[in-house]
């Protein structure tokens, strides 16, 4: 098994030069899980922005709430 996890905070800050369009702080959480079923596949799951915080990188462009991505990694030795 493998297991992680991310937290990235972000302070509020200015979106222009003249210091008029203020952006928010925020903070997400990102976990992952993986687990290998034999030595040449695996199996992940990550969640991505897991408390669903509504929150822009830039003026007026939303980033995607909570999100779910499962996979199948084929890696031959």
């Amino acid at each position: 098994f493998s297991l992680g996890a991310s937290l990235f905070a972000a302070s509020a800050r200015y979106d222009d030069l003249g210091n008029f369009t203020r952006l928010p702080g925020y903070a997400t959480v990102d976990l992952r899980v993986g687990w290998a079923l034999n030595p040449d596949w695996s199996l992940q799951l990550a969640g991505s922005n897991l408390l669903d915080r509504q929150y822009e990188t830039a003026a007026f462009y939303n980033q995607p709430g909570r999100t779910w991505m499962l996979g199948l990694r084929y890696s031959p030795r």
